[in-house]
């Protein structure tokens, strides 16, 4: 469930001692109330994809409760919708690296910055990615 803020529109409706009706707008875009996940987002300032590399991006979840990994890639002029990736268990390392390689691919994402979220508290997020042809390794922070 993503995170959310909500407004409020408030009008008036009422009737006159002489029985007509009628409303008034009271106020537009009032503010009600918002809310956040209690979450962790890292930020992979660059990510290169393609069959030359290889990457690992994992989540270290140390909190006694599950939650969804969400990332948004940019890169290449483009822009992907923020998509779930997998879930990190309660307690566990959960390896997403493959399924965002795959969903830069399908968006034709050969490098960029990758955002990845967790709404599971207290969550280390951690890319790593290598030149295949040298093994150079390289930590995204």
């Amino acid at each position: 469930v993503p995170a959310a803020s909500y407004s409020v529109d408030a009008s008036v409706a009422y009737t006159t001692a002489a029985g007509t009706a009628g409303s008034v707008a009271v106020a537009s875009g009032l503010a009600a109330g918002s809310w956040t996940l209690d979450g962790s987002t890292r930020t992979l300032q660059f990510m290169p994809f393609g069959s030359a590399y290889a990457n690992s991006i994992t989540v270290t979840n140390t909190s006694a409760v599950a939650g969804n990994v969400t990332v948004t890639i940019t890169g290449n002029g483009k822009t992907t919708a923020a998509t779930v990736v997998g879930t990190a268990a309660a307690k566990s390392v959960t390896q997403v690296g493959p399924a965002v390689a795959a969903l830069a691919a399908a968006n034709g994402i050969t490098e960029g910055y990758v955002s990845v979220t967790t709404n599971a508290a207290n969550a280390e997020i951690v890319g790593i990615y290598y030149a295949k042809a040298d093994g150079d390794r390289v930590l995204t922070k």
